[in-house]
């Protein structure tokens, strides 16, 4: 019995160690995904930048709505993003950081509840014959200990999500 108590102590403590060490060298994140739509770029950035649409696309997404007066889009621009998933209410604010019509559109993104998370989605959109072929790469971090530790995870489904959402918005747009 002693002998089961100690492997138990051993490998809880190892788990622990591993923990702190996720959580010390955590650095962020780095992912990418593609989406090739059949469509013009003016068209595939019009559903990527005007709040309607973005909702009917971007899973759990309920509303996107500008801070301020200026709902123009162009370089500082901020908006409110409001996400719902898993009975959760998820609040994020985003900035517009570099905005080119039909070619690019870069976002700095926040939570300001929950967990702290920070993140740069750049957006880059790539026309030949009518097709359009649109690259994600993003790069975000979390904030606290625990979330640190579980980073791995959270973050695995959050690429499940991109894809997924990719793959609505070339629904939407194709009919």
């Amino acid at each position: 019995m002693q002998t089961i108590l100690l492997v138990v102590l051993i490998v809880v403590a190892l788990l622990v160690l591993l923990a702190v060490f996720k959580a010390v060298t955590y650095k962020g994140s780095r992912y990418s995904a593609e989406v090739e739509i059949n469509a013009p770029s003016s068209l595939v950035f019009s559903w990527m930048t005007e709040p309607d649409k973005l909702i009917q696309w971007i899973g759990g997404l309920v509303s996107s709505e500008p801070i301020g007066d200026d709902t123009e889009l162009k370089v500082g621009a901020r908006s409110r993003e409001t996400v719902k998933e898993g009975g959760r209410t998820c609040v994020m604010e985003s900035e517009v950081l570099e905005v080119v019509p039909n070619e690019k559109l870069v976002v700095a993104l926040e939570m300001t509840q929950g967990p702290v998370m920070k993140s740069t989605a750049s957006y880059s959109l790539f026309e030949k014959d009518g097709r359009t072929t649109v690259h994600l790469d993003q790069h975000g971090a979390f904030g606290g200990f625990f979330m640190k530790v579980l980073a791995p995870f959270v973050e695995g489904h959050g690429r499940t999500l991109v894809n997924q959402n990719f793959l609505r918005l070339k629904e939407k747009i194709e009919g």
